[in-house]
């Protein structure tokens, strides 16, 4: 047997798995601001005010 048929055989599909996982929203969290409504100028005091802009 070849390995595609052993993988058919084995898994009832020869579809790639999905490789990786799933990444977390940057702007989510308690103090994220993907609650609030935003723009430029409020992200930028968000940054001045947690010390990272």
């Amino acid at each position: 047997m070849t390995k595609w048929k052993n993988l058919r055989r084995e898994t009832g599909g020869v579809s790639p798995g999905k490789i990786g996982g799933h990444k977390k929203p940057v702007l989510s969290g308690a103090n994220g601001l993907a609650a609030q409504p935003h723009s430029l100028r409020t992200i930028h005091f968000a940054e001045a005010d947690a010390g990272t802009g």
